[in-house]
C-alpha cells in the first residue's frame, strides 16, 4: 500500500494526551516503537500503519497525516468516484460498482473465520465473489453525508466515518470504519477497509468458528 506523510506533531500531541509513551502506543497499535518515531518525525509512511495508529490513538485518520498535493481536478475526480462508489454499495448495482474498479483491483477486508467475506480478494470475479457474500449477510443503512469524511492525500482516498449496520433483531447501530482507496488513473487499484471485527462479529451474532485440533497450538504441544 502507498503511504502519506505523517503529521508528525499531531501524533505527539494525541499521544500525549492520552498518556501514552511511545512504547505503549506501539504496543496498542501492533506495530514498533521505531515505527512510531517515525511518524512523530513527519516521515512518510504506509497508510495501513497510519490506520493502526489511528485507531490506536482513537482518532480520525485525516487528522494524522499531510493532505497530498494532487492536481485539484484529479482530486475532484477521485472523491467523485468513492462517493458514487458508496452510493452504489448501498443500491447493491454491481456491473456499474465493478465498473470503478482496474481489472487487477485488489480488496484487502480484516476479518478471522467469523466474518464470512474476509481476505484479500484479486481481481473483479474475487471482488464480485467477496460483496455477494457481504450483501447476503450484512444489510448496512444507506450512506449519510453527516456520518463520514473524504480525505485526498497523493494517489489515495481516505473515506472514514461510522456506517450503520442492521443488528439481527432490526436494531441499528454504526460501527466506525476507514476504506482506503488507491487509485491508478481514475480506477479503483487497491481498496484497503479496517473496522473493529471483534464488535461487528459479536453484534451481527456470526458463530464462532472451531479451530481443528492439528492447527490449534493448545493441543498440539
Amino acid at each position: 500500500m502507498r503511504g502519506a506523510l505523517a503529521n508528525g506533531k499531531q501524533i505527539q500531541v494525541t499521544r500525549l494526551s492520552r498518556g501514552l509513551t511511545q512504547e505503549q502506543l506501539a504496543d496498542l497499535a501492533g506495530i514498533d516503537a521505531k515505527t512510531v518515531r517515525k511518524a512523530e518525525q513527519g516521515k512518510r509512511l504506509d497508510l495501513e500503519t497510519l490506520t493502526k495508529l489511528g485507531f490506536a490513538l482513537e482518532t480520525e485518520l485525516n487528522r494524522l497525516i499531510v493532505p497530498g498535493r494532487s492536481p485539484p481536478e484529479l482530486e475532484i475526480r477521485r472523491r467523485d468516484v468513492v462517493l458514487r462508489w458508496h452510493r452504489l454499495w448501498d443500491a447493491h448495482d454491481m456491473e456499474p460498482y465493478l465498473a470503478l474498479y482496474h481489472n487487477d483491483a485488489i480488496l484487502h477486508l480484516p476479518g478471522g473465520p467469523q466474518i464470512p467475506f474476509g481476505g484479500t480478494f484479486r481481481g473483479k470475479s474475487e471482488i464480485r465473489r467477496a460483496h455477494e457474500i457481504a450483501w447476503s449477510t450484512c444489510r448496512t443503512e444507506p450512506v449519510r453525508q453527516e456520518d463520514f469524511s473524504i480525505l485526498v492525500s497523493d494517489d489515495a482516498v481516505i473515506l472514514q466515518g461510522r456506517k450503520g449496520v442492521y443488528l439481527p433483531d432490526g436494531n441499528l447501530v454504526r460501527l466506525w470504519s476507514t476504506h482506503i482507496f488507491t487509485f491508478e488513473d481514475d480506477l479503483i487499484v487497491d481498496l484497503h477497509v479496517e473496522y473493529d471485527t471483534l464488535s461487528f462479529a459479536r453484534l451481527l451474532q456470526f458463530p464462532p468458528v472451531d479451530v481443528p485440533p492439528e492447527d490449534n497450538p493448545e493441543t498440539s504441544r
